[in-house]
C-alpha cells in the first residue's frame, strides 16, 4: 500500500483500513509511532434496470445508494440532480448516474432506456348518422402516435361548421346549435406525429339522418 517504505513521506494507497508503523532512527535509538488510514467503502449505487418504453412515453428512473445524485446526459430528464427523475427521451438513451455518499465517496452506474416506435395511425370515418339510434352518432378522428391534430369540417358552400384541436372532441352534426340535414361535407385533417412528421389529409364525409 506504500509507494516507498524507506522515505519520510510515502504515498499510501491502501485497499482496506490499514495501520502503518514507522520507525525513526535518531542515532540514539529508534522511535516508533503509528498512523491509521481509514478506507471507507464505496457507495452501492444502482441506476435501475434497463427498460423499453414507447416513443412519447415517460419513465421514472430509480437511482439509489447516495446522498447526492448526478445524471448525465441531462436532456429529457425532469431533473438531473435528484434520485428519481422522470425521463422522456426522444431516442434510445443510456443515462449515467454518479452518487456521492456522506463520506464524499463516489460510485457510478448506468441504465439504458430503449425507445420502441409507435405506429402512427389516423383515421376519419366517411359516414356517420346522428339520428338518435345510438350507432355512429358522432364524427371523430381516431388514431394514435400523434402529437397535435387539427380537424375541420366544411359544408358544400365552404362554410366551416366544425373544428377542433383535440382528437377527443367529436362532431355531433350540429352547427350553431341546430341539427344539419343529411349532406356530404368536406373535412381537413392536419396532424403532427410524435416523430415530428407532418401529415395533411382532405376527404368527404356523409352525414345521414
Amino acid at each position: 500500500g506504500l509507494d516507498n517504505a524507506s522515505t519520510a513521506n510515502p504515498v499510501a494507497t491502501p485497499l482496506l483500513t490499514t495501520t502503518y508503523l514507522v520507525a525513526v532512527n535518531t542515532g540514539c535509538g529508534n522511535i516508533l509511532d503509528s498512523v491509521t488510514i481509514k478506507v471507507n467503502s464505496l457507495p452501492l449505487v444502482d441506476a435501475g434496470n434497463d427498460t423499453t418504453i414507447f416513443l412519447g412515453s415517460s419513465i421514472v428512473l430509480m437511482g439509489t445508494g447516495g446522498t447526492s445524485y448526478q445524471w448525465n446526459p441531462q436532456a429529457g430528464l425532469s431533473c438531473s440532480n435528484c434520485a428519481n427523475p422522470t425521463a422522456s427521451p426522444s431516442s434510445s438513451t443510456t443515462y449515467y448516474l454518479m452518487v456521492t455518499d456522506a463520506n464524499g465517496c463516489q460510485s457510478t452506474d448506468e441504465v439504458t432506456i430503449a425507445i420502441e416506435p409507435v405506429a402512427s395511425i389516423i383515421f376519419v370515418p366517411n359516414i356517420f348518422s346522428p339520428n338518435g339510434d345510438g350507432l355512429n352518432e358522432v364524427l371523430d378522428v381516431q388514431g394514435s402516435g400523434y402529437e397535435s391534430v387539427y380537424f375541420a369540417v366544411y359544408d358544400r358552400w365552404g362554410e366551416k361548421v366544425f373544428e377542433t384541436t383535440s382528437i377527443d372532441t367529436d362532431w355531433d352534426g350540429t352547427f350553431r346549435g341546430k341539427h344539419l340535414n343529411s349532406a356530404t361535407f368536406v373535412y381537413l385533417l392536419e396532424v403532427v406525429y410524435i416523430d415530428g412528421e407532418a401529415y395533411t389529409e382532405k376527404g368527404n364525409v356523409a352525414l345521414v339522418r
